[in-house]
C-alpha cells in the first residue's frame, strides 16, 4: 500500500519515487482541483517529468472551470507529462482515447491512456520510465 496524503475530499498516494496519485472520494470542486494543482506543484516543477496515476471515477461530473484549472495546469508544464486513468466510464474512454491520438499527432508532451486496474495504469507508467 502507497503513503498517502489526505487533502479535502481527495487522497495522494506516493507510489514509486517518480509516480503520484489521485482519488477522489466525490466530484471535485474547483477548490478541490486547485489544492491538487498546489499539491502537485510542491512535488514536481513544470520542468521535471510527471507521472500520474489519476483515479476518474469521480471526474465525470466536474464543472468547466474545475476542467478548465486541470487543464491548463497540464498545458503549463514543459517536461513529459504521462497520465495513466483508471475507473473512466465508457463515454470518458472513448473521448479521452480520441483526445490522446490527436496529441500524438501534434507530438504533444502529454500522454496519457486508460486502464482498467491501477496494476495496468503503474506498469504502463513504468513502461514511460518512472522509476519502481
Amino acid at each position: 500500500m502507497p503513503k498517502s496524503k489526505k487533502i479535502g475530499c481527495h487522497a495522494i498516494h506516493f507510489f514509486d519515487p517518480d509516480i503520484i496519485g489521485i482519488q477522489y472520494n466525490k466530484t471535485p470542486t474547483l477548490h478541490e482541483i486547485q489544492l491538487s494543482i498546489e499539491e502537485f506543484g510542491r512535488i514536481w516543477s513544470p520542468n521535471t517529468t510527471a507521472f500520474l496515476l489519476a483515479d476518474v471515477s469521480y471526474m465525470k461530473d466536474m464543472g468547466p472551470e474545475s476542467r478548465k484549472a486541470a487543464a491548463d495546469w497540464i498545458r503549463g508544464r514543459n517536461a513529459p507529462t504521462y497520465i495513466a486513468n483508471i475507473g473512466a466510464n465508457w463515454t470518458m474512454h472513448l473521448v479521452g482515447k480520441l483526445a490522446s491520438n490527436a496529441l500524438k499527432l501534434f507530438n504533444s508532451k502529454i500522454d496519457f491512456e486508460y486502464f482498467n486496474n491501477e496494476d495496468e495504469g503503474l506498469a504502463w507508467l513504468r513502461s514511460k520510465g518512472a522509476r519502481g
